[in-house]
Order: structure tokens, then C-alpha cells, then sequence
């Protein structure tokens, strides 16, 4: 009896050819912008410290010294690591072509063909970031820089490649994509190329192949490093922040984040992505780059990114871990989890007199619900205060807390009225002045020690912490390791939501057709 059951025969197969395309599911960011606009936060609301440390040629050490690494950045507070996804340099420094593994990224280094082994290696460190609860940002707009061998010679083939590294890496929930790498936005491949390039990332994560200038950016958190970035891609949808750098001029990242925090219509978080490398020239010192760090987030940058120089200048060690530098970012992330995060205001009229500028500038910043004001000191002179900057209680207590250590001390109780003159102690190299209607020395919530002392090291428990295998001989990794896989039912705010992912979707059907298969298989076999 052939002819009761061709035609549902060919529909269950056309279902089942469906049930089984060969698509990597969407996975939602674990992180989104804030109703604010101006920070970002987990899925549940809860505030996201960007604290990321700069390992531009991570891929390139050896599986010890990376999980070594992450654990070290855990310990110290840090929630996010960076890096370069590619690095054509040539020279003393062309070792930073390949990863450990000898792999180079490109098929004969054609950039829409993908050399799996070298990206599998990406998804090996994603993951293991992710066991430590820290968050990727990968930096892969290379290509667009045009310059050779590795380069998108058109806006079509920088939307194949982007397209290739989301699909490659579509599962990865604690991943952000960067576009760009130290690259004006008119530059390069040009706005309509590196949008080009954001389309196609989109269009991999959601398993979509259709350059059309409509992709859906609801799955992935992204942002761009360079130059030029707010004013070429403000009203771009593809952008959920902005990543800028400011290479070894201290003295003008305050108006770069200040001028980015007042843009409206739509406003849009800032991490700052780049500045100064402690250690590369010799006035870079850890007070050079600690001014950057406090003008960042007291100007309302949602993030900063620290950089020692031996990040990028040498893979054969990870010594520079320990540098003064970076200890005293953990003092940074101690302070802003402790007493501002998810409620700082940027607000320089607290700054009567004395503010200054450049990178003597003193910046300023209050708490949203008035109890708390707080003013950074990049040098040890005087300034006169604001004290009705604290408004939820009639008096507050000031004191002074040291950037390199977090040593605290008593600066008196004041009434909110009127102003008051201050002065750092005088062996101090900075100083922030605390106004508040309750002291509390503050800590890491998640992440480095409460008084800022140097960490002992050790990284939270996580399953699975060192015990996962590399792709080291260049074979394939699951995509769907770890904790990937899209949350059903998170709320979308600023670009990095969540659904249930197509996998799942298929999970669901295929076991329904593969039965109607077999029984219908069942029932012609009866007949």
C-alpha cells in the first residue's frame, strides 16, 4: 500500500532533514547593559564590575602558565581577560602569529577560512575562564586593519569572516566580541566594513548566512577597540558599549570617558580598553596608571583594563603577575565593589575649587542615593569640597584612602553644608577623599581581598578547574562544553539577551519524528 503513505512519509523526512541541520544554537551573553545605560550587569540585575586584564598574545603560553594566569586574575579581583584573537606582527615579534600549538589562525591565510585546531584553542581558554566565573573579550577585528597578509579585501568578505569566528564560537555565554584592534573607525576597512564584520559575528552566533544589514544582535555583547568610536557608531545597533583607548597620554582619558558618558539618544556604557602599560616606559610607573584607572570609573566609565608591559612583549613567563600594578588594581576593584559599584554619579560640581586638569585633574563622583561622595586626589594639593554632596544625613565622616594599599585614615566629621578645604596626607602619591555617613573600608564581593592586601593566590573552587584537556594536538573541541547553552526567559536590556537556543528546539523534535518514523515504519511493515 505505497500510495496511503508517500506523501507522509516525504513530510516526515523533510522534518527530519530539518531536525538535524547541522547549526551550532545561539547562546545568550551572560552579560547586558543596564537600564541605566551607563553600566553593565549580570542577567539577574545584579552589577558587573569590568576589571579586565590585558593578555594580548594569551593563546601563545602554555596550558600550565594560562590556567595559572586565570587563576591568578580571579584572585585578584579581576572579571575579565582580554586579548588579540589574531596578531600578524612581524619582526622580533612575529612568535605572536601562532599559539602555543604552532597553529596560525587562517587557511592559507585566506580570513574567511578558519584554521579550526588555532580557534579551538580560543574555545579551550573560554571555557576555562569561564569555570573561574571570569568573562573573555576577544578582540578579532584584525582583518579590517587591512594590512597583509591577513586582511578582508571587501565589506562581503568581512562579513564572511566575522560570520565564521561567532559560528565557531556561537555556545560561548561568558564570551564578548570585540571588533576592531586599535583601529579608528574610519579607518581601515572603513565604518561599512567593520559593520560588515559585527553582522556576520551576529549572523554565525544565530546560524544565519544572509549579509543583508539585518541581523539580530539580541545574543551577542559587543564593542569595539580603537578610535573614533562614539561618533562614527553611536546609533549603530550592533554596539552595546564603547571600548576606547588612549595610548600613553593619562591626561586625556578623563575627557574621553566624561565626553562619551553625556552622549544620549541611545546612552551606552564605556569600558576603557587601552591606555599605558606599566613598566613600557619608564614614566609609566604604577601611579601613571593609576590615574587612568580612578579618572575611568570616577568620570562614570562602566570599566577599565589594566596592561603590563611583559603581556605582550614575551611569552616566556607570567612573572609580571605580582608587578605593583597590578596589586594595586585589586585595591581599585576592593574600593568600587565595596562602596560604589552599580550607584556612582559622576559629578564635578562637588569640586568648589582646586580641580585642575589633565592628569593632575581631580574627578569627582557621588553615590545615587546621596549618602556617599567621593573625590580622586592624582596629586597630594588642596582642594575645596562641596559638602551638601552627601545628602542623607546631616553629618559625614571624611577620610582618606591610599590607591597603592587601601590604608585608610580619619579626615574628621563634617556637617553636609556648606564647603571645606582638604589636602591629601603629604606622603601620599594619590589620594581619594571618602565622604560618607558611614565609613566601611569595603571589599571584593567577588573577587580580590576587602583591604586590598595582596591575594594568596588561590582562585574559587569551580568544577572542572584544571582538569579539562587542551586542543594541544590540534584536534576538535566541543563547542558545548562548560556552561554553555542558551537561559529561557532573561529580560533584554542594551543588546545581550536570551532564548532558548535551536539546538534545544531540535532536541525536542527529533525524538517526535524519529518516532512517527518508526511507527510508521512499524505500521507499513504490518501491511
Amino acid at each position: 500500500m505505497p500510495r496511503l503513505v508517500r506523501a507522509p512519509a516525504v513530510l516526515l523526512v523533510v522534518l527530519l532533514a530539518a531536525a538535524w541541520t547541522p547549526r551550532i544554537a545561539a547562546a545568550a551573553c551572560d552579560l547586558r547593559v543596564s537600564a541605566s545605560g551607563h553600566t553593565l550587569e549580570a542577567l539577574d540585575g545584579t552589577p558587573f564590575l569590568f576589571l579586565s586584564d590585558t593578555e594580548w598574545v594569551l593563546n601563545t603560553h602554555p596550558d600550565a602558565d594560562v590556567l595559572a594566569l586565570l587563576d591568578d586574575r580571579k584572585a585578584r579581583g579581576y572579571t575579565v581577560v582580554q586579548v588579540f584573537a589574531t596578531r600578524h606582527w612581524d619582526g622580533a615579534y612575529a612568535w605572536a602569529q601562532t599559539d602555543s600549538n604552532g597553529n596560525v589562525p587562517f587557511v592559507n591565510d585566506d580570513v574567511t577560512q578558519l584554521n579550526t585546531a588555532y580557534w579551538d584553542r580560543w574555545a579551550w581558554i573560554i571555557d576555562r575562564a569561564q569555570e573561574r566565573g571570569l568573562f573573555l573579550l576577544l578582540i578579532m577585528g584584525e582583518p579590517g586593519r587591512l594590512e597583509e597578509p591577513w586582511l578582508a579585501h571587501s565589506d562581503a568578505e568581512g562579513y564572511a569572516y566575522g560570520r565564521a569566528v561567532g559560528a565557531h564560537l556561537a555556545s560561548k555565554t561568558s564570551l564578548i566580541f570585540c571588533n576592531g584592534q586599535d583601529s579608528s573607525a574610519t579607518g581601515g576597512i572603513g565604518p561599512s566594513g567593520w559593520r560588515a564584520i559585527a553582522e556576520g559575528v551576529a549572523d554565525g552566533v544565530n546560524g544565519v548566512d544572509r549579509f543583508d544589514g539585518a541581523a539580530d544582535y539580541s545574543t551577542t555583547l559587543m564593542t569595539y577597540h580603537g578610535y573614533n568610536i562614539s561618533s562614527t557608531f553611536h546609533a549603530d545597533d550592533w554596539i552595546d558599549f564603547y571600548g576606547p583607548e588612549v595610548w600613553h597620554d593619562n591626561a586625556a582619558v578623563y575627557a574621553q570617558i566624561s565626553g562619551d558618558y553625556a552622549l544620549t539618544g541611545p546612552t551606552r556604557p564605556t569600558a576603557f580598553l587601552e591606555g599605558s602599560y606599566e613598566g613600557e616606559e619608564a614614566f609609566i610607573t604604577p601611579r601613571y596608571v593609576r590615574v587612568e584607572a580612578w579618572h575611568t570609573f570616577f568620570a562614570g566609565g562602566a570599566g577599565y583594563a589594566f596592561g603590563n608591559a611583559q603581556n605582550w612583549q614575551q611569552a616566556d613567563n607570567i612573572d609580571y603577575l605580582t608587578s605593583p600594578g597590578n596589586q594595586q588594581m585589586t585595591v581599585l576593584a576592593g574600593f568600587i565593589r565595596g562602596r560604589a559599584l552599580g550607584r556612582l554619579v559622576p559629578d564635578q560640581g562637588i569640586i568648589a575649587s582646586g580641580e585642575s586638569g589633565g592628569a593632575t585633574r581631580k574627578v569627582a563622583a557621588r553615590s545615587a542615593d546621596g549618602d556617599a561622595c567621593w573625590v580622586f586626589f592624582p596629586e597630594p594639593q588642596a582642594a575645596t569640597i562641596r559638602l551638601d554632596c552627601v545628602t542623607a544625613a546631616s553629618e559625614a565622616a571624611a577620610s582618606w584612602f591610599d590607591p597603592r594599599d587601601a590604608t585608610v585614615t580619619s579626615a574628621g566629621s563634617y556637617a553636609t553644608t556648606g564647603v571645606a578645604e582638604f589636602t591629601p596626607p603629604a606622603d601620599w602619591e594619590d589620594a581619594v577623599l571618602v565622604l560618607e555617613t558611614s565609613v566601611d573600608a569595603g571589599g571584593a564581593e567577588d573577587g580580590g581581598p576587602a583591604d586590598g592586601a595582596p591575594p594568596d593566590g588561590s582562585a574559587e573552587d569551580a568544577p572542572g578547574v584544571g582538569d579539562a584537556a587542551s586542543p594541544a594536538d590540534g584536534g576538535t573541541v566541543d563547542g558545548r562544553t562548560g556552561a554553555d547553552g542558551a537561559a529561557a526567559g532573561h529580560g533584554v536590556s542594551g543588546g545581550c539577551g536570551c532564548r532558548a537556543s535551536g539546538d534545544q528546539a531540535s532536541r525536542g523534535v527529533l525524538p517526535l519524528v524519529l518516532g512517527l518514523v518508526l511507527t510508521r515504519r512499524s505500521r507499513r511493515r504490518r501491511s
